[in-house]
Parts: structure tokens; sequence; C-alpha cells
């Protein structure tokens, strides 16, 4: 999926570069068209490449993430699992820590009677 974003932004640099240089020809019709959405696609492509570079940090930091998380839990998380289910694996922790609590604290009633 990466790469397929790799791709496209490149592609849009290219098409964009094609429409500045067309579109610098002369100021009638179709030439002007082509060098303002030449401009359009270059700051469309600007945005999309800035976060894509924050993507990306995500992307490789899920990888140790995963790593850390299979360590300490002895569980077998992918990198993909990772980056796009942080929110679902954090969210069942929580339930088994709330179950933990709760067992330990009925645990706890019971010894005291």
């Amino acid at each position: 999926m990466m790469i397929m974003i790799l791709v496209g932004i490149v592609c849009g640099t290219i098409l964009s570069v094609i429409l500045i240089w067309f579109g610098q020809d002369d100021y009638h019709g179709i030439n002007f068209i082509s060098l303002v959405i030449g401009v359009f696609l270059a700051i469309a492509v600007g945005i999309i490449s800035v976060v894509y570079c924050i993507g990306i940090w995500y992307w490789f930091s899920a990888d140790y993430k995963a790593q850390i998380i299979n360590r300490e839990y002895k569980t077998n998380y992918t990198r993909e699992e990772v980056f796009f289910g942080s929110d679902v694996i954090e969210t069942i922790r929580q339930f088994d820590r709330n179950r933990y609590e709760l067992n330990g604290n009925l645990f706890q009633e019971k010894k005291s009677k």
C-alpha cells in the first residue's frame, strides 16, 4: 500500500512538472489552464508528500512496537496489525486489565469474609 502511494506521488510530480512546462509556452487558452492545474497539482503533491513522510514514520515505528508488545505479552502481532489496529489492541488490553482488577477485587472480598 505504501509503495502504491509513493508511485502515485511520483506520477503526480511528473504530471505537474509536465503541465507547468506546457503552460509556460504562452498565456492563451489551454496553456494557461494547464499551468494553473499544474501549480495546484504541485501544491497537492507537496502536501501529500509531507503527510506520507509522517505516515512512513509511524509505519516503521509500528514494527518496533510490535516487537516490544510481542516480547512483553508473549503475542505475535505483525506490523500491519499494530499500525492499523493499535487502538483495538489497546482496548483489548484495557478490558483485560479491568477483568483482572475485577477478579482480584472479588477474590480479596471472599478472603476477608
